[in-house]
């Protein structure tokens, strides 16, 4: 697809999917290391990582990024890696979910973007991204026709943290093409699902623009248990910090700011922040 092209589906559509980013040899690679990283007991984001941490700086990903929303991106350690996790409903993660009044739907142009890279194949196959297509610009997480991302090895799927979302969908044994709302999932018998293949992962990145919107993310990770915990456990070698400005890409290491915050006396739970 050709960069303008897949700027404009992103502005009008609030999430894109590209295609054979990786190899399966890279995927599988991917897998082992996650596992790998998940055994050594590290607790950090994904650059702290001794397995993981060039896939922030990752050029492929990153030309990506930049097609979507300019040169100057930052990364600010907000990644992760899932590893069968069983959760699930609609929810946009943005700072602004319960005020449509707050900055996030009124300032200027938002450039807070998450990428997502599923480590095995979920068109027919069930534990990948629901999405509701156009929601980056609708503040109820009603609003938007939801689907099944058609994600294979290799893809990169890449959203607005405003554009509505689910993990871990289901896919119908009988009906393949059916989405529900995931809140009813518990209500729907077993047998009536696609079961898994093999174990689900996915690897999650999120990055920004010295702006407004990313920094009042940034803020709102400051209010968090997850987010402040993810970066106490955030020790970057040097040397990644120099190899990923190499890539253009800056590094904003926010270790040293929360290195003293209680955990315990944050939000364990979304609340909207002042503005």
């Amino acid at each position: 697809m050709e960069q303008v092209d897949l700027k404009k589906q992103f502005e009008e559509h609030g999430w894109v999917l590209v295609k054979n980013i990786f190899s399966e040899a890279e995927i599988e690679q991917m897998r082992e290391k996650v596992y790998a990283s998940k055994k050594s007991g590290h607790k950090g984001d994904l650059l702290s990582s001794p397995y993981l941490h060039t896939i922030v700086y990752d050029d492929r990903i990153l030309n990506i990024v930049r097609k979507l929303i300019g040169d100057d991106i930052i990364y600010f350690g907000d990644s992760t890696y899932l590893v069968d996790n069983k959760q699930w409903g609609f929810h946009k993660d943005n700072p602004d979910r319960i005020d449509p009044k707050g900055p996030d739907w009124t300032g200027e142009k938002y450039d807070a973007i998450r990428v997502g890279i599923y480590l095995q194949d979920h068109i027919n196959s069930p534990g990948g991204l629901l999405l509701r297509d156009k929601s980056h610009n609708l503040f109820p997480i009603t609003a938007g026709k939801a689907f099944n991302v058609p994600v294979e090895k290799g893809d990169v799927a890449i959203w607005y943290l405003k554009t509505t979302h689910s993990g871990n969908a289901k896919l119908f044994r009988f009906f393949p093409g059916l989405i529900i709302n995931p809140k009813y999932y518990q209500f729907v018998p077993e047998f009536m699902f696609i079961p898994a293949k093999t174990e689900r992962i996915g690897v999650f990145l999120t990055y920004g623009k010295k702006t407004a919107p990313t920094q009042r993310f940034i803020d709102y990770l400051k209010t968090r248990q997850y987010g402040v915990t993810n970066w106490q456990n955030s020790n970057y070698d040097p040397k990644d910090i120099t190899e990923a400005e190499k890539h253009g890409l800056k590094i904003i290491d926010m270790r040293a700011e929360v290195k003293d915050v209680e955990i315990e006396k944050l939000n364990l739970f979304h609340a909207d922040i002042p503005y």
